[in-house]
């Protein structure tokens, strides 16, 4: 692969505010040029209440489970707001990937399990001692409940909590064209979906990257033509998959 085989590329990245800014600076290192937009905002849930009343008791849990950022994120600003300490925290801590245990090392956090594969399917089969064990899963009002139906098929006793929603913003600030864009949730396929800008460009040819099937599946569910799906279900996994397509793409030019 070449040191910079993205260079001059055009690519959109639609997420949080937050994670937008920061997943430029992948790009820029391939020599694209990362066009970062808000398009989805975190909004607190009424099951916030009920999260600060379990996290007064959190070490009752064996497992605490985050499949996102977004996830640690709101408990660790949750803790602060109790008075309570992340390095107080004696349960064992699972993640989905390794983006979300970086966020919850930097959070003061000790991760204990990652699965082979960053899905969360994967995650609820592969988690180990869980048998007659409490476990806590922190998750999206967005999410289904595959996870929580794994694990109590494996007689774990689950608690779920859903303090926090990913939500499109009413309009997404597009001012120039891309040559690609990248998916990372189904809330942000939602959000470029009601983008008419966005989706001209898509019509026009612009390549349209995955993190992964789920994102894939509620693309498709929506008309959206997808070109790749990572196979590493990560933003870096993403944007090296789109480097490799660019890469084959000019080798048969």
């Amino acid at each position: 692969m070449k040191t910079q085989p993205l260079r001059g590329m055009k690519i959109l990245i639609p997420r949080t505010e937050e994670d937008a800014d920061s997943s430029a600076e992948i790009i820029k290192k391939l020599g694209g040029e990362p066009i970062p937009v808000k398009a989805v905002e975190i909004e607190y849930t009424e099951d916030l209440f009920r999260f600060y009343e379990l996290l007064r008791k959190i070490n009752e849990y064996y497992w605490v489970v985050f499949t996102s950022r977004n996830g640690v994120r709101i408990f660790a600003d949750s803790m602060r707001k109790l008075g309570l300490v992340s390095c107080s925290v004696t349960c064992r801590i699972a993640t989905v990937g390794p983006s979300t245990t970086a966020e919850a090392i930097n959070k003061g956090l000790s991760v204990s399990f990652t699965p082979s594969r960053y899905l969360t399917e994967t995650l609820a089969y592969e988690l180990p001692e869980v048998k007659g064990r409490r476990i806590l899963l922190i998750r999206s009002r967005n999410a289904d409940d595959k996870m929580r139906t794994i694990l109590t098929l494996r007689e774990a006793y689950v608690d779920e909590v859903r303090p926090y929603e990913v939500k499109p913003v009413s309009n997404i600030n597009l001012r120039c064209g891309f040559e690609a864009v990248i998916l990372t949730s189904p809330s942000v396929v939602e959000a470029i979906h009601r983008s008419r800008k966005i989706m001209e460009e898509i019509g026009k040819g612009a390549i349209v990257c995955c993190i992964g099937p789920v994102t894939a599946r509620a693309a498709r569910k929506l008309g959206i033509r997808t070109d790749l799906v990572a196979e590493e279900h990560t933003f870096p996994g993403v944007v090296n998959a789109l480097a490799e397509w660019v890469g084959k793409d000019a080798g048969n030019t």
